[in-house]
């Protein structure tokens, strides 16, 4: 896991499945990628620069990760949260890992973080 330097534009779109125009949406990302199979859990946490765009940032992510081709090891789910409405969690995978993930976070944040996207990938 590791902060992510947004302003490399290329490698965002390509690590973090994110749309171009949404990239001036962020100004600050986390990022964690499973090693040995990107497909099996990714996830990033994204600040909202303006917490008026976090909806907007939800709804590209979802499009943008829902519309990757995927070479191999497609993930099972997706899900996106908001955390206190300025910070976006996406992460996609194996659908245990997800759920581990989402216990995980709920415990942390509780009701700070609300489920705005889940949906299957396969």
């Amino acid at each position: 896991a590791g902060k992510f330097d947004i302003t490399d534009k290329e490698n965002a779109i390509a690590t973090l499945h994110i749309a171009e125009d949404a990239i001036p949406l962020v100004d600050d990302v986390a990022t964690l990628t499973h090693a040995m199979n990107a497909n099996t859990f990714s996830a990033a946490a994204y600040h909202v620069a303006d917490a008026k765009n976090t909806e907007t940032l939800v709804n590209s992510l979802k499009d943008s990760i829902k519309g990757t081709r995927w070479m191999c090891g497609f993930p099972d789910t997706l899900i996106i949260y908001t955390v206190n409405d300025d910070y976006v969690v996406a992460a996609f995978g194996n659908k245990d890992a997800i759920a581990n993930f989402k216990t995980k976070l709920a415990t942390v944040y509780g009701e700070s973080a609300a489920l705005k996207v889940e949906e299957a990938l396969v």
